[in-house]
């Protein structure tokens, strides 16, 4: 009786100390993108632009111009669902904000960029996949570039997330535009998915180990595999 309670001691303090390193890994992920992004945010910053050409699409988040439209989203958008419609273009007017537009797109802007600014334009506009119609009744697929090489699950999602969190997030703490709100909401879902991958990749490590290793060698050898 003494050796089984001995036993299962033992089984909840490695359970307690396993569940605490994982925790720990993942504070260490989240800080460690968080660094990623300050760093892309100063080098774009400084560093400027290359120009790719002007076939190459890009993603406009609106902020440094948004006093100008004095619109949150436009008509045709995703956040047109909302059903707050106002006067003219505008699906949703612009709301007050907590966070100024420019700290907005210091941040933001390093994640618009090469193929981000596809999928972020497909979560903006999905009939974007559609390829154009030469002729009435035939349509190019083979020209549509979106209709092949960027799938339609990761845009919907983050143009989901973006229609949820406007509904529940307060707005001062949103950004001043729904396409600076779509590149915040792909950046976040993306650190759910690599915590999510993270945790996975723990398991699996910890799983393949020897049985006859430490506990505490076990932890040291998943944690590293993931970092």
């Amino acid at each position: 009786m003494a050796f089984g309670s001995l036993l299962q001691l033992t089984q909840i303090s490695e359970a307690g100390s396993r569940c605490s390193s994982k925790w720990q890994l993942v504070g260490i992920v989240i800080q460690f993108r968080l660094v990623l992004l300050l760093v892309m945010a100063i080098s774009c910053h400084f560093i400027p632009d290359h120009n790719p050409g002007d076939d190459v699409l890009r993603f406009d988040m609106r902020l440094l111009n948004n006093n100008e439209d004095n619109c949150f989203c436009f008509k045709g958008h995703l956040c047109e669902r909302l059903g707050n419609e106002s006067s003219g273009s505008c699906a949703i007017a612009t709301v007050k904000t907590f966070i100024p537009s420019p700290i907005w797109h210091f941040f933001l802007a390093p994640l618009t960029k090469w193929d981000a600014a596809r999928f972020l334009n497909l979560a903006l506009d999905p009939t974007l996949r559609d390829p154009k119609c030469f002729i009435a009744t035939q349509c190019n697929f083979d020209a549509s570039e979106e209709a092949h090489a960027f799938f339609p699950l990761f845009p919907n999602i983050v143009g989901q997330l973006s229609v949820f969190v406007v509904n529940v997030a307060p707005s001062a703490l949103l950004p001043p535009t729904f396409e600076a709100l779509l590149t915040l909401c792909g950046f976040l879902f993306n650190m759910t998915c690599l915590v999510a991958a993270t945790l996975c990749l723990f398991h699996l490590t910890v799983s393949i180990l020897p049985t006859g290793m430490e506990p505490e060698q076990q932890r040291h050898i998943a944690m590293t595999t993931c970092l």
